[in-house]
């Protein structure tokens, strides 16, 4: 079917030949900008889902300073299917 196609254009002239190439390129660049969207998208959802330092709720140290407090940052990390739960601190 697409040799039949390609012979019915290749002998209509010139005009059809680049109608077909424009319509080719107009799909590869449609394609292309769907493919930028999906992987945006994408990259988005991975980094809303991962934690960050200023997310954290921890309490203050009990003998600390006003001035001084603590972070922590809890994920989970997979590695060759085991997880592998890490809680990171910080005093601030």
């Amino acid at each position: 079917m697409i040799r039949l196609g390609l012979q019915l254009v290749l002998a209509s002239g010139r005009e059809a030949l680049t109608r077909l190439l424009v319509i080719t390129a107009a799909v590869a660049v449609g394609v292309a900008l769907l493919l930028c969207v999906l992987a945006e998208f994408h990259a988005f959802q991975a980094d809303s889902n991962r934690p960050c330092w200023e997310c954290t709720n921890t309490a203050a140290l009990p003998d600390a300073s006003p001035s001084r407090g603590l972070a922590a940052n809890y994920s989970v990390d997979f590695y060759q299917g085991q997880s592998i739960e890490r809680l990171d601190v910080a005093a601030l």
